[in-house]
C-alpha cells in the first residue's frame, strides 16, 4: 500500500510562502493581508532560494534574473547569510500593462546556515540569473569512512 502525500511539511524552508503564492496566483502574499491589498509588481518580494549540500560543502541558490552583480549584498554574521537587493522595473514606453507578474523593488533574505561550516571562506558567483553561495564543510563534519576488518 502506498502512502500519497498532498504537500510537504509547512515547517520546510519556503513551504508556506509557495501555498499561499499557489492559491492567491502570487499577487497575494502573508505579509499583504494585515494591509488588506495585494501586492501590485512593487514593494518588499523575496527571490526563490534552493539549498542543498555534499560531503564538502553547504550551496545557497538565489533566482535573481535582472538584477546587476552590484546591486546584491551577501554577509554572514553569526551563522546566518544575509542576502539583500533590489530589482529596479526597466522603463517602458507608454504601454499599459494587461498583467504584470515580474516583482520589483527591494528584497531581504536571512538563512539560517548549519553549524560547522567555514564561513570565512564562503565564495559567491553569479551566472543566468543564479546568484551561488558555496561554503565548505569543516573536516569534523565531513562523514567519515572507516573499514571494518571481519575475521
Amino acid at each position: 500500500m502506498k502512502t500519497l502525500t498532498l504537500w510537504k511539511s509547512a515547517n520546510e524552508p519556503g513551504n508556506l510562502d509557495q501555498f499561499f503564492d499557489n492559491l492567491f496566483g502570487q499577487n497575494f502574499s502573508p505579509a499583504y493581508f494585515g494591509r488588506g491589498k495585494p501586492a501590485q509588481g512593487k514593494g518588499d518580494w523575496s527571490p526563490a532560494i534552493d539549498l542543498s549540500e555534499t560531503d564538502d560543502v553547504f550551496e545557497v541558490t538565489v533566482e535573481v534574473a535582472g538584477i546587476p552583480e552590484d546591486q546584491v549584498k551577501l554577509t554572514i554574521t553569526d551563522n546566518v547569510l544575509a542576502i539583500k537587493g533590489e530589482r529596479t522595473e526597466t522603463a517602458t514606453s507608454e504601454s499599459t500593462y494587461l498583467r504584470q507578474e515580474r516583482r520589483f523593488g527591494q528584497f531581504q533574505r536571512a538563512i539560517s546556515l548549519p553549524p560547522n561550516l567555514q564561513t570565512d571562506q564562503a565564495r559567491a558567483s553569479f551566472s543566468n540569473g543564479l546568484l551561488t553561495v558555496v561554503i565548505p564543510k569543516a573536516e569534523a563534519v565531513k562523514p567519515k569512512e572507516i573499514e571494518i576488518q571481519v575475521s
